[in-house]
């Protein structure tokens, strides 16, 4: 009989045992009755030769090897009984354990992702925020016009520009009902100028981010497993983004979530698509953006030439405004090291 079922037929094995003990103990019996004593005598020393029957009982409960989970089953319902009697103690160790272990679930996932893990990226010193400043010194987003002149520009210290807009957005398909995402507009070159790539699938073509592109989608590690279950075949499936046929083109790592836990990602083209309902012209000059840049080996936003040379093509960039602004063009343009993204 094996160790399973030594636990769940636990009676009927008792139920041997005491029989088995009783056998033994009135064979003894029967011997002492033989050598002409009287009952009461042979029983005597009967019980005297064979021992504590509850002694016996241990000792082959013990060989076993489950004894100790009758016990801790008999210690849960013995905890359950006095915890049920007291209802206020039993609530308020209950909400202090919760409490305790939320924070330090969120503890360690800060410490994890700050010190211990890091960005999930390849040389995460070399990647830096930019942001515009107006006249007064205060930080924005690029606009679309700033983002487009700053890339275009000559830089010595940037190895390159990426922008990112975060929207939720509806996923729908035929497999599962609808489903609210986090859903990322980056540029066609973000992916791999933070040198991250699709594990499954491909990545945005260069031309991406052009109009009149296909609309594609890389879904995230996790979107992928809980909706899809891991399916390798989406790749190359039809999917609906807000009403629009779009289709699967990779699956990213489960741990990237890049920029702001974003569980896909399309490019910056199918936000204006999104968006062409709205007057074209006001999109472009009021739609602000955050952006993301590598810089070239050897630099270092910590560097103050770097920064320096960050405002500088700035400036070599701009160009005259052909349209009215909200803001004012660049005062000036701030690199600073890219802060890791926090998942729950």
């Amino acid at each position: 009989m094996n160790w399973w079922h030594r636990v769940w037929q636990r009676w009927r094995m008792e139920d041997e045992l005491d029989a088995e003990l009783r056998f033994h103990f009135d064979h003894l019996v029967s011997d002492y009755l033989a050598l002409g004593v009287s009952k009461e005598e042979a029983r005597r020393r009967a019980s005297a030769e064979f021992g504590g029957i509850e002694e016996l009982r241990d000792a082959c409960r013990d060989a076993r090897g489950t004894r100790w989970v009758h016990d801790f089953a008999q210690d849960v319902r013995f905890s359950a009984r006095l915890l049920s009697k007291e209802r206020a103690f039993t609530l308020v160790a209950v909400l202090t354990l919760s409490l305790g272990i939320g924070v330090n679930n969120t503890l360690f996932s800060i410490v994890n992702a700050l010190c211990l893990h890091g960005l999930p990226i390849e040389k995460p010193d070399r990647v830096v925020d930019i942001a515009a400043r107006d006249e007064r010194g205060r930080a924005r987003p690029l606009s679309r016009r700033e983002f487009d002149d700053l890339q275009g520009g000559q830089s010595h210290a940037l190895e390159g520009v990426a922008a990112y807009v975060n929207r939720p957005a509806t996923l729908r398909d035929q497999a599962v009902p609808a489903e609210r995402i986090n859903l990322s507009y980056i540029s066609a070159n973000a992916l791999s100028l933070i040198r991250q790539q699709p594990f499954l699938g491909r990545d945005f073509r260069s031309d991406g981010d052009r109009p009149g592109r296909a609309a594609v989608v890389l879904l995230g590690g996790t979107l992928w497993r809980t909706r899809y279950s891991a399916d390798p075949g989406i790749v190359g499936k039809f999917v609906t983004i807000d009403g629009r046929p779009t289709t699967v083109v990779g699956v990213m790592p489960e741990d990237f979530k890049f920029p702001d836990n974003a569980d896909a990602w399309q490019p910056l083209s199918a936000l204006g698509r999104r968006d062409r309902d709205v007057d074209q012209r006001a999109v472009h000059e009021q739609d602000h953006r955050p952006c993301v840049a590598r810089v070239h080996y050897g630099w270092s936003a910590a560097r103050p030439d770097c920064l320096l040379e960050c405002r500088e093509s700035a400036a070599r960039a701009r160009r005259p405004s052909r349209t009215r602004d909200r803001h004012p063009p660049f005062a000036r343009c701030d690199a600073q090291p890219n802060r890791p993204t926090i998942t729950r």
